[in-house]
């Protein structure tokens, strides 16, 4: 690094700084943090106002009662006391009545969880242990070596752009911030400790200074290295948990990368809609496309060969830890194939490399641990560029097989009439064998136990 480049670095870097200690400072003054003991979560329909009102009064004609000590006292504390049971029955009747009548069954089973579930017994992990379980799932999945940015970058300059490859453009302070109030308020606090509600709360006076900060990181291919740190916590799998494989790391960034990464993430959508990049068979985290889509697209083609009086021969695949084990060099090398230019592909190699994370379970924290494989989870640019990154599968299909992906699962059928069966079954294996291929290649790994 020029001594130049390393001055530009640390203005970037005090920027960032100086915005996130005058927030934190103001946020400090009038909204300072207080620990309290949570005993037991709330029951989720006792945010009621009338109850809230309610237990307000009881308590005050309790502190009432015990000073006068009169029998008019005593029985207006107990039909208030006797209010807020019925109050409470009928939220709780309300609530029930409201969530299972919900369109999304999603929601239902969660608050069904919650519900039956509302407490779990404290991890009893390591948080550093767990750390680094979770920073090696790559190398123990596939066992192969990482690749560093300097490595990195010196590849991506040795290659060529293609007419038309895909440039990032400077953002607008209008962009910036519609993309702030867009936040969601429920999201936990990340390792900056900015609040998303705060954020939001504050948009105007913060949308000119991120503004700034973010195209000169697009100007100068960087991502800042503090929202680059993710806090990551695991939530177990089972009942349970007894080891590290039990336990799914949710992964927590600082809020304003969610806004940088969201603008970055609208340009490169427009960029793959317009040329088509992703075709109507790939449907995770894109608008118009979920699970449905996946399930009628199947339905239909399975209907319309039984109608054909043909059977189908098909094939469920899935892959371990999909997103853990992307390679750095693989993903630039099929963006750069995608059409993306040499200047993005700089800026993503800044952007995939260099993320660190760390384990907090309760009050303990693990110390940060370097991630060298994988798409950034919790990230808004992650799905996308997974997308991208198996959107070559289908170029290796014969014209026979069709295909569904979903995320890391994917759908291979192929229907033929009964005299064909054999044949078409060993077409299929040899389709199966150039998955195999395709996912070494990749670094990816197909998982027997689900496949």
């Amino acid at each position: 690094m020029t001594v130049g480049s390393s001055w530009i670095k640390s203005i970037r870097l005090n920027s960032l700084r100086t915005l996130n200690t005058l927030f934190n400072d103001c946020l400090e003054r009038h909204a300072p943090l207080r620990r309290c003991r949570v005993t037991r979560p709330p029951a989720l329909w006792m945010d009621n106002e009338t109850i809230l009102n309610l237990q307000s009064q009881r308590d005050k004609l309790r502190r009432e009662t015990h000073q006068s000590n009169s029998e008019s006292s005593w029985s207006a504390f107990r039909e208030v006391g006797n209010k807020i049971k019925i109050a409470i029955r009928k939220a709780r009747k309300a609530f029930m009545e409201k969530a299972l009548l919900s369109n999304k069954s999603k929601e239902d089973w969660r608050m069904v969880h919650r519900v039956l579930h509302p407490c779990r017994q404290p991890l009893r992990f390591d948080p550093d242990n767990l750390n680094l379980h979770f920073a090696t799932t790559a190398r123990r999945t596939l066992d192969v070596e990482s690749t560093n940015q300097d490595e990195l970058l010196h590849f991506i300059r040795g290659l060529t752009d293609k007419e038309g490859a895909f440039h990032l453009e400077s953002v607008t302070q209008r962009e910036v911030l519609r993309t702030l109030k867009q936040l969601r308020s429920d999201c936990s606090t990340g390792p900056d400790q900015l609040p998303a509600r705060f954020v939001k709360l504050t948009a105007g006076c913060l949308a000119g200074p991120l503004t700034t900060i973010i195209n000169n990181c697009i100007s100068k291919l960087y991502f800042p290295h503090s929202w680059k740190l993710a806090r990551i916590s695991p939530i177990p799998k089972v009942d349970t948990p007894v080891s590290e494989d039990h336990l799914r790391p949710v992964s927590i960034l600082p809020v304003l990368s969610k806004v940088f990464e969201k603008l970055v993430a609208s340009q490169m959508t427009d960029f793959c809609t317009g040329e088509s990049l992703l075709r109507d068979t790939i449907s995770s985290f894109r608008r118009g496309h979920s699970t449905s889509t996946v399930l009628l697209g199947i339905r239909d083609d399975l209907v319309s060969a039984m109608k054909r009086k043909e059977v189908t021969l098909m094939v469920l695949a899935d892959f371990s830890k999909a997103f853990d084990t992307v390679c750095f060099k693989t993903a630039i090398t099929k963006l750069h194939h995608l059409g993306f230019s040499k200047y993005v592909l700089e800026w993503l190699a800044n952007y995939l490399c260099g993320t660190r994370h760390y384990v907090q379970i309760d009050d303990r924290k693990s110390s940060p641990v370097l991630s060298e494989f994988g798409i950034p989870q919790g990230s808004i640019l992650g799905p996308m560029l997974f997308n991208l990154y198996v959107a070559d599968l289908q170029d290796i299909l014969p014209p026979t097989v069709k295909s569904f992906q979903y995320a890391d699962d994917t759908t291979l059928y192929t229907s033929c009439s009964t005299p064909q069966i054999t044949s078409q079954a060993e077409s299929m294996n040899a389709t199966l064998a150039g998955l195999g291929a395709w996912s070494n290649d990749s670094n990816l790994a197909l998982n027997s136990k689900k496949t």
